[in-house]
């Protein structure tokens, strides 16, 4: 009975060692849970507070970045425009300069045939007082 009551009791030690490894087994895994628990509330709190101003901070840099666009197509559009009117002018200037030559070119056509004209004008004249004078001549005899 002794050795009977000897292995009852290595069994109730050996029971109550393992009891004390599980209990410590036990109350590690629980603080690791604890942990773990915190640093899951801890992540979802940093991550939903993290979207929040991300989305937000890239929603005004988005606006920012379209209003710089809006400007930057505003000048480009406004320099197009003062080229095309620099050239519409340098234009204008050159088609003006050929207005005005063709109108010198037309005045000294029309001096020079003016005085054609006033010079047949008085060669006919001439010529009609020649005849006339001839016709009367030629009357008398």
């Amino acid at each position: 009975l002794k050795d009977q009551q000897t292995c009852i009791d290595v069994e109730l030690d050996e029971i109550d060692e393992k009891m004390d490894e599980l209990a410590a087994k036990k109350k590690a895994l629980i603080n690791e849970r604890t942990a773990v628990t915190a640093d899951i509330n801890s992540a979802e709190t940093a991550s939903a507070n993290w979207q929040d101003e991300s989305t937000a901070e890239l929603e005004q840099d988005i606006a920012n970045i379209d209003a710089i666009n809006t400007k930057v197509r505003a000048n480009a559009e406004k320099n197009r425009v003062q080229a095309e009117a620099d050239e519409l002018a340098g234009q204008y200037g050159d088609l003006t300069q050929q207005i005005e030559s063709v109108k010198e070119q037309r005045m000294k056509l029309l001096d020079s045939a003016d005085m054609i004209v006033r010079k047949k004008s008085r060669s006919r004249h001439q010529k009609q007082k020649r005849r006339s004078g001839r016709l009367a001549r030629f009357r008398k005899e």
